[in-house]
Parts: structure tokens; C-alpha cells; sequence
């Protein structure tokens, strides 16, 4: 379903269900202790660091510490978003997405949000 919302500049869509393999190479990619940054990935808009996996590659290891996604923004060649879904979440957590799993096989994470 999409949506016209005017507080965005692109177009914004609906899903009940999100699957997607993202490729890594080495499995210290997986490796993330937010204790350890002066900025965690995510949790925040105003983050001083890139939250974009190709600066930080460990953003792939928040994935699996945090089942927190509410968004995924499509981004042009310039990095403007151009498209964003939002995922299904449930309501009885405001943390944590009781619709994400995520798990690893060798070379990809799968994730995968799905209502119901």
C-alpha cells in the first residue's frame, strides 16, 4: 500500500511482510558491542556517525542484537532517499519487533518481518 505522506519527499510504502539476504564477507562484520562506541548504530536520529553498512559493517551485528527495524529507505546514487517501506510492528513492545527474526547462514543475514 502506498502512502502520500506530506511530511516526506518521497513515497512511502506499507507491507505486511519484509524478507531480505544481506551478503557480508567476513564474519567480523557480525561482531557489535555498542558499549564499546562513543555512538551506537541506531536508537537515534541525530547519530554523528554513519549509520550506512558501507562505513560501518558491523551495522550488520546490531541486526542481531536488536530486532528494531521500522523502516527500509531506498536510496539513489547520491544517497537521497528516494522510497522508504514501513515494516510491520507490534504493538506490544516499543523496542522490540515481535514480527523480526533474523538469522545468519555463511556469507548473508536473513531478515525477515512478517505480521501474523
Amino acid at each position: 500500500m502506498k502512502n502520500g505522506d506530506s511530511h516526506t519527499q518521497y513515497d512511502q510504502f506499507f507491507t505486511d511482510e519484509v524478507l531480505m539476504h544481506i551478503s557480508y564477507e567476513d564474519a567480523s562484520e557480525l561482531a557489535y558491542s555498542p558499549a564499546k562506541s562513543d555512538h551506537p548504530l541506531g536508537g537515534y536520529t541525530q547519530n554523528p556517525d554513519s549509520n550506512h553498512v558501507a562505513d560501518r559493517p558491523n551495522i550488520l551485528g546490531r541486526l542481531l542484537l536488536y530486532p528494531d527495524l521500522t523502516h527500509i529507505y531506498y536510496i539513489d546514487e547520491n544517497e537521497n532517499e528516494i522510497s522508504s517501506v514501513i515494516v510491520p510492528w507490534s504493538e506490544e513492545d516499543e523496542y522490540q519487533n515481535e514480527y523480526m527474526t533474523v538469522t545468519t547462514e555463511p556469507g548473508y543475514v536473513e531478515v525477515r518481518v512478517r505480521k501474523g
